[in-house]
C-alpha cells in the first residue's frame, strides 16, 4: 500500500453466469450489441415498406413484383434475427470461452485496490492494472461495474462483492474518465456485506477470586 491508497479494497470472483452478463453488457455498451435494436428496426421498417409497395402493386395492376416482396421478406428475417439470435450467439460463446479458461486453469479470482491514479486487480496469474485516465473506460449496470482499457483486461465487479460504500468509491474514481468513456445502464444494486468491526474491549468479569490449595488439597 502507499499513500495513493483509497478506502475501496474488496475481493472478486466471477461465476460462469456474470462472465456471460459482463460480454453482454460489454457488446451492448461498445460493442455490436451498440444500437442494435435501432438498426433492427430502421431494417424492419424499410422492409415492410417493400412488401407494402408489392402489394399495392398487386391490388393496383393485379399482379405483385414478386421481387420486391421477396427482397421485402429477407430484410424483415435478418432484422428479427439481428434483434432476437444475436445475443442468444453472444452468450454461448461467452460461456464456452469461460469453460475454455477454467479448463485451461485460469482463476478469475482476484483482489482489486482503488489508487488515486490507477485500479488494480491482482491475481493468482497476473496484476492487472488500469490507470485513470483518458484510456481507460467505465461501465455500470445493476448487475456490475466494469473498468477497462483497450491495453489490458478488464476488471470486473459483481454487485454481490459491492458494498455501498465500495460502489461509490468506484463511482467517484470513474468520474477522472472522459464523459464519453462512461456508460450508465442504471446504478449497481451493492450485494456485499460491510465486515463487522472487530471487538476490542475488554470483557467484563462478573465474578474474581484467589483460591490457594495446600499440599494435602492439592494431592
Amino acid at each position: 500500500m502507499d499513500d495513493k491508497t483509497t478506502n475501496a479494497l474488496l475481493t472478486v470472483d466471477l461465476t460462469r453466469e456474470e462472465f456471460i452478463d459482463f460480454r453482454y453488457v460489454m457488446d451492448r455498451f461498445a460493442g455490436m450489441g451498440r444500437g442494435r435494436w435501432t438498426r433492427a428496426i430502421i431494417m424492419s421498417l424499410f422492409s415492410l415498406s417493400l412488401i407494402v409497395l408489392a402489394l399495392v402493386e398487386l391490388v393496383k395492376e393485379g399482379q405483385a413484383d414478386w421481387l420486391t416482396g421477396i427482397v421485402g421478406l429477407l430484410m424483415l428475417l435478418v432484422s428479427l434475427l439481428i434483434a432476437v439470435l444475436e445475443p442468444v450467439i453472444l452468450k454461448k460463446r461467452a460461456g464456452r470461452a469461460y469453460d475454455q479458461s477454467i479448463a485451461a486453469g485460469y482463476s478469475y479470482y482476484g483482489t482489486v485496490r482503488l489508487y488515486s491514479d490507477r485500479i488494480e486487480k491482482e491475481g493468482t496469474e497476473q496484476t492487472v492494472t488500469i490507470p485513470i485516465n483518458g484510456t481507460a473506460f467505465f461501465l455500470e449496470c445493476k448487475e456490475m461495474m466494469v473498468w477497462g482499457s483497450d491495453r489490458t483486461r478488464s476488471i470486473v465487479l459483481p454487485a454481490r462483492y459491492l458494498t455501498a460504500e465500495s460502489a461509490a468509491a468506484l463511482r467517484h474514481a470513474a468520474d477522472r474518465i472522459p464523459t464519453g468513456h462512461r456508460r450508465f445502464n442504471g446504478r449497481v444494486v451493492p450485494q456485499g456485506q460491510v465486515p463487522a468491526p472487530v471487538m476490542t474491549e475488554k470483557p467484563t468479569v462478573l465474578w474474581e477470586q484467589t483460591v490457594t490449595y495446600t499440599l494435602e488439597e492439592f494431592q
